[in-house]
């Protein structure tokens, strides 16, 4: 089967559990037998609970129960991504010493300034201290938002996107 059929048979076992939400549903209302290892797939992926069970541990035949759809599944459902959004930010913290590292890799690697400058900006990166680390990275930071499309165009460049 196309994995594109794939995904919309899985939109429409979300969609219909999306609709009797907060209720289950029987996993023959949802698909057909042979494609019930869809619904073992959503359930791995956290998007759907099934009850599922071996009447016989040395057979490989698995019982479905009752099917529903879990927060995270409706929020997957969400054009906004759901209260998963709001409430799953994502702190990123750099140590210092790789922020140093970062810093005096691509200041080593710039091909844009004159040696004796270079040299000089890698002897101050060197002895910065940890909090002049931090203040040169937000700096750095945010002139290149400033610049984020021409950024982001190079990166699609240089990736072939």
């Amino acid at each position: 089967m196309p994995m594109d059929m794939l995904r919309d048979k899985q939109l429409e076992i979300l969609n219909k559990l999306a609709n009797e939400y907060p209720f289950s549903v029987n996993p023959h209302d949802l698909a057909e037998e042979n494609e019930f290892w869809l619904l073992y797939y959503l359930k791995e992926h956290g998007l759907i609970k099934v009850n599922t069970h071996r009447p016989f541990p040395y057979m490989p035949v698995i019982r479905y129960g009752e099917v529903r759809i879990t927060a995270q599944g409706m929020d997957f459902l969400s054009d906004d991504g759901g209260l998963s959004a709001i409430l799953g930010v994502v702190t990123v913290k750099f140590h210092e010493e790789t922020l140093r590292s970062l810093l005096l890799t691509r200041t080593e690697a710039s091909n844009a300034l004159p040696q004796d400058v270079k040299k000089k900006m890698l002897e101050a990166i060197a002895e910065l201290p940890a909090n002049g680390i931090k203040q040169l990275s937000t700096e750095l930071l945010g002139r290149g938002i400033e610049h984020l499309p021409a950024a982001i165009s190079s990166v699609r460049a240089a990736w072939g996107l």
